[in-house]
């Protein structure tokens, strides 16, 4: 996920936990200008719906438990200190 390109882009991490359709709308906007990626905190089953409607270009991450919106930033943000 790291690449050259990313190390030059500014990096918008979101942690989502059952999150409703302004996932989708917020992540539109924000793909255009920036690399997102979308920790899922461990939803459900229920809420994969909402994932699966995410741009492309945007990367998910999945815990399959909620870990907290702390564990879902340190997890991610320690990939890119790389």
């Amino acid at each position: 996920m790291v690449n050259e390109q990313t190390k030059t882009q500014s990096i918008v991490l979101i942690p989502a936990y059952q999150p409703g359709k302004a996932l989708i709308e917020s992540t539109d906007l924000l793909a255009a200008d920036f690399v997102v990626i979308v920790v899922d905190d461990g939803s459900g089953n229920e809420f994969n719906h909402i994932f699966d409607r995410l741009d492309t270009k945007i990367h998910l991450v999945t815990h399959a438990a909620n870990k907290g919106k702390g564990a879902a930033l340190k997890n991610r943000l320690s990939l890119y200190k790389r």
